[in-house]
């Protein structure tokens, strides 16, 4: 699923997305130290700004001025992505950073898009970790 984050556009996997939904200002807790989490039916979820992790210039940082992808990882951990908007889903080839470039944490890969831009590929499993880290 290709997503944007202000200027910048992300793929995330597919089989990882659960649902997509626009949150209402009672569903978001917020907490001191800036974590957030969100209220859907009866679960609390922990929220990440994609916009904070990668420094996405331009992006929505409000959780109910844009949208909320909720993922889950291979250990069955759910997360909720804060993303501007779907762009939609698209078929990508993958290259990936480690064999081709270094690894980064929280990317397993790059792609180039129809237009010549590169989208980068988001690691579910590490984007959690990232996260918790930078807490």
């Amino acid at each position: 699923m290709l997503v944007k984050v202000g200027c910048e556009r992300y793929i995330l996997p597919l089989t990882s997305i659960i649902e997509s939904f626009r949150p209402q200002s009672h569903q978001i807790r917020a907490f001191e130290d800036g974590g957030r989490v969100a209220n859907i039916r009866g679960d609390f979820v922990r929220v990440i700004g994609l916009n904070r992790l990668f420094d996405a210039a331009d992006a929505v940082d409000d959780p109910t001025k844009g949208l909320i992808v909720l993922v889950e990882n291979a250990s069955g951990r759910k997360l909720g992505l804060v993303v501007d908007e779907l762009i939609g889903q698209q078929q990508v080839v993958i290259k990936s950073l480690q064999e081709n470039y270094t690894p980064v944490p929280g990317l397993s890969g790059a792609t180039i898009l129809g237009d010549g831009n590169v989208a980068l590929i988001l690691d579910i499993e590490q984007l959690g970790e990232i996260e918790e880290q930078a807490a």
